[in-house]
């Protein structure tokens, strides 16, 4: 199942990559829709299985990622201030991996919740089954609003960057 994740995720990127330049605002708010989607079918269908029908949900959220995280890294460096361009490659990789453990506390907090935290039953198995994964589509819609928000912000600051490039001709 993580290699079909995975997959999914190396195909969108690289089917994304070369779209037209209309195409990354659009991806950059539908890959996390997509990912959340994905993750609200992994709720649905991870205790009443079968563990086939995880595939698609599954693939749905590597491709949510494959199509939007190219495009987000992209546009947080290319946002950033001049002789800032390191500071923002770097911010990437350490936001990235500074989700990843916000999101493992995140996830094994709420599986304590559910009460995996006290005994191994199927009660706990299947509360914990149904709201990590749910937890995580609040976060994916999250990041669909934030994507909206820095499409509204590249829009607004194109005019200025225009207006700076051209007093930098004359």
């Amino acid at each position: 199942m993580v290699a079909a994740a995975s997959l999914a995720w190396t195909t969108a990127a690289l089917t994304v990559a070369s779209l037209a330049e209309e195409w990354p605002p659009r991806l950059i708010v539908a890959g996390p829709i997509g990912m959340g989607a994905g993750l609200f079918g992994i709720a649905a269908l991870m205790v009443p299985g079968p563990v086939a029908a995880l595939l698609f949900p599954i693939c749905l959220v590597g491709i949510g990622i494959g199509a939007a995280w190219a495009f987000v890294a992209q546009r947080v460096m290319s946002g950033a201030k001049a002789n800032e361009e390191n500071i923002a490659a770097a911010s990437v990789a350490t936001v990235q991996q500074a989700g990843i453990a916000l999101g493992a506390a995140v996830a094994g907090l709420v599986a304590n919740a559910s009460g995996l935290g006290s005994a191994l039953h199927s009660g706990a198995v299947h509360r914990a089954a149904f709201w990590v994964p749910m937890t995580f589509v609040v976060v994916a819609l999250a990041a669909a609003m934030i994507g909206l928000r820095l499409n509204l912000m590249a829009r607004r600051s194109r005019p200025q960057r225009t207006i700076a490039a051209n007093s930098a001709l004359r």
